[in-house]
């Protein structure tokens, strides 16, 4: 099996887990907005993934890889999106640059990486969330225990379960981190897949509490996303132009593309949304060559009330 044959398959494997648990992963989803989404954002990630490998053709590690990255990059969708899409760039820069099969020390680099990157992205990294879960994935790889997989799910498993007692808003809603448990759902299907056994999943009947319905962490109530493209961004001018506009930022990516996210206050109209943020990129990002596109929505607890009340 070639290499792009491979990864399509893992890359499949870890959708369709995800996607069995995307329901229970948007209930669980207080922090750090309480907008009910990041089981479907994640999803969205890693389909456009899944979407761009199937456009692929043979090719060599090295391109592949890179493929792999925009894909998430420019895919991301949501903060936990973003942040997976880092932890996609750090594992496959580093498993791109393996020649040969990738055994348990190959594996053990990437998972690192992957992590190193994810942390690197964030501004204030914060213990309890999606990169809590890919440092203990990291260091249960680089233990290298004899079943590696199911040893990894496990690790995964029992990072996800701490969430809730090193953030005191999961603590406070009665809920595991969304983010975390989503990545773990990823990492669980390309485990059933690479060991051909079946891996246990995680409990679905996962009830909202009152606290979790009706938490508001943030005064910034619009969702705001969108890619710069051009040639030789600057990733920490955009990002410090932007943070005073919101919070929950972050803007990851390369000298030719830049993904930008963040919660903060626009209005209900696409444009006033676009212009607001495209006024504040530098000059460097709004060159001929740069194109913006921006998707700006609303989403508050009381929605996720309504939604909840409905179903």
């Amino acid at each position: 099996m070639s290499d792009l044959e491979t990864v399509r398959e893992l890359a499949r494997a870890g959708l369709a887990s995800l996607e069995a648990h995307r329901r229970r992963i948007d209930d669980l989803n207080v922090y750090p907005v309480p907008d009910g989404d990041t089981g479907t954002n994640l999803t969205l990630t890693c389909r456009s993934v899944v979407d761009e490998l199937a456009r692929a053709e043979d090719g060599d590690r090295a391109t592949l890889a890179r493929r792999v990255t925009r894909a998430a990059l420019l895919g991301a969708r949501g903060n936990s999106g973003v942040i997976f899409s880092q932890i996609v760039r750090g594992a496959a820069d580093s498993l791109g640059a393996v020649e040969g099969a990738a055994d348990v020390d190959t594996l053990a680099r990437a998972f690192r990486s992957a992590s190193d990157t994810a942390y690197n992205a964030v501004r204030e990294p914060v213990e309890g969330t999606i990169l809590s879960a890919i440092r203990a994935l990291a260091e249960e790889a680089e233990r290298a225990p004899d079943d590696f997989w199911p040893s990894l799910v496990r690790a995964g498993d029992a990072a996800v379960a701490r969430t809730p007692d090193q953030l005191r808003v999961l603590r406070e809603a009665g809920v595991v981190d969304a983010g975390a448990a989503g990545l773990l759902e990823i990492v669980r299907g390309i485990a059933a897949s690479l060991t051909g056994e079946e891996i246990p999943s995680a409990v679905d009947d996962v009830p909202l509490t009152v606290a979790a319905i009706h938490l508001e962490r943030s005064r910034y109530r619009y969702c705001t996303t969108f890619v710069v493209e051009g040639e030789d961004l600057d990733t920490e001018r955009l990002e410090a132009e932007l943070g005073r506009l919101g919070d929950s930022l972050l803007v990851v990516g390369d000298r030719t593309a830049l993904k930008a996210h963040g919660s903060r206050t626009c209005t209900s109209r696409r444009r006033s949304a676009r212009s607001g943020w495209q006024r504040s990129a530098p000059r460097s990002s709004r060159s001929r060559s740069a194109r913006a596109t921006v998707r700006c929505s609303r989403a508050s607890a009381r929605q996720l009330w309504s939604r909840e009340g409905n179903r």
